[in-house]
């Protein structure tokens, strides 16, 4: 089996819809984690830079410009989730997943992701 170590940057979120009501009339604190095969020991995660003080309208654009390193294999489904820190209990927003063999790694692999609303 091949290993790679994938560098991957989230420079930013540009939210097309709104929140969920729960979140519209408390603070907002973005952060987006990155899983391999739904595998919570390699998962990774990044915080916005900018700390969302009142309701976030849609469209908005959340910047992160973050990197991290992860290990994956040409076989793996990466799973990029949209989550809510909340004091009391994390609230995942949205999720996309791809498959490592639709990234063309040789290239760079940028691509614009669609997430979509999870159901709570």
């Amino acid at each position: 089996m091949v290993w790679l170590w994938l560098q991957i940057a989230i420079n930013s979120l540009r939210l097309t819809h709104a929140l969920p009501d729960e979140l519209l009339h408390s603070k907002f604190h973005p952060y987006v984690t990155v899983m391999r095969n739904d595998e919570t020991r390699t998962r990774r995660s990044t915080r916005v830079q900018k700390d969302w003080t009142q309701a976030v309208a849609a469209p908005s654009t959340l910047t992160y410009n973050d990197s991290f390193d992860i290990e994956a294999c040409p076989t793996d489904l990466l799973t990029f989730t949209l989550w809510d820190d909340n004091l009391l209990k994390d609230t995942k927003v949205a999720e996309a997943q791809v498959r490592m063999q639709d990234i063309d790694v040789a290239r760079g692999g940028a691509r614009e992701l669609l997430l979509q609303p999870t159901e709570r």
